[in-house]
């Protein structure tokens, strides 16, 4: 048998195995949040850049990563909101923190001149819109991938999960110069 068919057949036979074996997701407390946000650190497997800090607290927006702080804050509503979800809860919060880890760990926003804090508004002098819609889609897609790897059933539902985040924010996916607009393009991977 090719090498490379093998590695795939036990790389697929290991995600079968980590779908199976997926943690309880049936509740999201402050607690279960600091599990998911080690559990996908893990899963990015990078120890460089060192990992950022989690930041809970409240906000008008549901996460945001500032490469100046090396954080990745959190507001509490969103805990209360992946908690709607039920038995997804944690497959939900999983999808969001890994999308925020991605750009940490991908070091999105450190090569422009400053600082870039996704989601916090961001000028137009201060950015590129076709690297910002690179880095959305990046890690959009990349964080299905860590979440699942991470042992949260995050990528089948990371649409829904996007929908109802955007609407209880108010979120607008069609504002050109903010993150937000790179929404209706990155769920291109995540819809059938």
């Amino acid at each position: 048998m090719d090498m490379s068919v093998s590695r795939k057949m036990k790389a697929c036979a290991l995600l079968s195995l980590l779908v199976l074996i997926a943690p309880d997701c049936s509740s999201i407390t402050l607690s279960s949040a600091q599990n998911v946000w080690r559990d996908v650190n893990a899963a990015v497997g990078r120890s460089f850049p060192m990992p950022p800090k989690m930041v809970v607290k409240k906000m008008n927006t549901p996460a945001v990563y500032s490469p100046s702080r090396k954080t990745v804050s959190v507001d509490e509503g969103l805990l209360d909101l992946c908690d709607s979800f039920g038995a997804d809860s944690l497959n939900a919060f999983a999808y969001v923190i890994a999308h925020e880890l991605v750009h940490h760990y991908w070091e999105h926003g450190v090569s422009f001149m400053g600082d870039l804090d996704f989601g916090l508004g961001i000028s137009s002098e201060r950015h590129d819109a076709d690297r910002v819609l690179r880095y959305e889609s990046e890690a959009d897609i990349r964080a299905g991938f860590f979440a699942q790897i991470a042992g949260y059933s995050a990528l089948e539902r990371s649409g829904h999960y996007l929908d109802v985040i955007y609407e209880s924010y108010n979120l607008d996916p069609h504002l050109e110069d903010c993150p937000c607009a790179t929404y209706q393009s990155g769920r291109r991977f995540q819809r059938k």
